[in-house]
């Protein structure tokens, strides 16, 4: 096996088998290409939080003509290595074998400890535009809060925001927050400027999809500030293109009680499980 870093010179290359959520030109993320025999058979991220003791297996891929060779093994032991010494454990998050055929076994073997996931839905984005109940309540204002997109905050509101989905599980900083849309991500804040709701997403304009990553809400069970941030993340879906440049939305938040919520506000017949989002975790000896 040989393994070659992914940059500007050769990434058309690998492009098609990376997966990470990370922007092309950033510095947070290092891609690598796998050849067998000089023929290119797969590829895999890492990514890196500024200030965590851990990396993150991003994706891990092996292109059909050369799975059961090992080459999947042989890539996350080749990962492992490439960062023992500069954090003491790796990650991976991934959806289920429909996704990716035999990654469940793959990590098994490897020695990765399986955490709890949780599950995903799936929204259809032109569904939701034209809800006429969605569109109705996106009209009105609700007083005594102010809603922001990452784009629009200072520097101490973007750290407010991570704060506050750190307190809600939610491993975060700002060094990350490269990884979200600023336009989709959004915040809401109380008239004294103290954060009180924190919405993140991100987009793959590759497959026309929307992504939100992460919902909490430090109001209790006043749904006006997860209301709050979802208006300020629709405002981003249709300043940037809509229906025209997506057609799903999955939601992978974890909270019973906003699921609920947003399956009313969108429409619980356009919802659909698509699947369970796994995670695994890794100590580096």
């Amino acid at each position: 096996m040989e393994y070659t870093r992914v940059g500007e010179n050769n990434i058309k290359y690998f492009s098609p088998f990376i997966f990470d959520s990370y922007p092309a030109e950033s510095k947070e993320v290092l891609r690598v290409g796998a050849l067998s025999d000089g023929k290119l058979c797969g590829a895999f991220s890492i990514g890196f939080d500024v200030g965590f003791d851990s990396a993150i297996l991003e994706s891990v891929y092996v292109l059909p003509a050369f799975r059961k060779q090992g080459i999947g093994s042989d890539m996350i032991a080749f990962a492992e290595h490439l960062v023992r010494g500069e954090v003491s454990c790796m990650e991976a998050e991934y959806e289920d074998e429909k996704d990716v055929p035999g990654i469940n076994e793959l990590f098994d073997k490897a020695g990765y400890l399986r955490l709890p996931g949780n599950p995903m839905y799936e929204y259809s984005v032109s569904e939701i535009l034209t809800n006429k109940r969605f569109l109705e309540i996106m009209k009105k204002t609700e007083k005594g809060i102010r809603v922001l997109s990452f784009e629009e905050m200072t520097h101490g509101q973007i750290n407010m925001a991570f704060d506050l989905l750190e307190k809600g599980g939610e491993r975060q900083n700002e060094n990350n927050s490269r990884r979200f849309s600023h336009k989709l991500s959004t915040a809401v804040f109380s008239e004294d400027g103290k954060i009180i709701a924190s919405l993140t997403a991100d987009t793959n304009k590759k497959k026309k999809e929307i992504r939100i990553d992460y919902l909490v809400s430090d109001g209790g069970a006043d749904y006006r500030y997860i209301l709050g941030a979802i208006k300020g993340f629709a405002k981003g879906v249709v300043e940037a293109g809509g229906a025209e440049n997506f057609e799903k939305l999955y939601f992978t938040v974890a909270n019973p009680a906003i699921v609920e919520f947003v399956d009313k506000l969108f429409g619980e017949d356009q919802k659909e499980v698509k699947t369970e989002t796994f995670r695994v975790i890794k100590v580096l000896e």
